[in-house]
């Protein structure tokens, strides 16, 4: 209905983005991503979204998220591939607060991400 409305008066439907781009990640390939002598990264064995890159100045950028990071959950809600995060996003509200659970190393975090409407990034 709301996307109705907008297409009805020429407006643009806002998109809802925090500027990561990101892969599944489940215990298998964690344990083979660590096992790699030639991966620069270690990663924790556990299911998530494992966070490959953050853009610039992004609402993630922003939020604290940091390549290497794995998302685990959002507002309580347990994430476990990244079609599943992009549904969150982008059923949330521009510039409403996500928090994000994330592994980073060995230890859990917190972090609030603030969805921007996309267009905002790229001006």
């Amino acid at each position: 209905l709301i996307f109705q409305t907008f297409l009805a008066e020429g407006k643009r439907v806002p998109h809802p983005f925090i500027g990561i781009q990101m892969t599944n990640l489940t215990v298998e390939q964690a344990k083979q991503i660590n096992g790699d002598p030639n991966s620069l990264l270690t990663v924790p064995e556990t299911d998530g979204v494992l966070v490959m890159q953050v853009v610039p100045d992004s609402p993630a950028a922003t939020g604290g998220l940091r390549r290497g990071d794995v998302i685990v959950e959002i507002d309580g809600e347990a994430v476990t591939n990244a079609e599943q995060l992009q549904d969150i996003v982008e059923g949330s509200k521009i510039g409403q607060g996500l928090r994000f659970e994330v592994i980073r190393g060995d230890q859990t975090q917190t972090l609030t991400v603030r969805p921007a409407e996309l267009q905002d990034v790229s001006k």
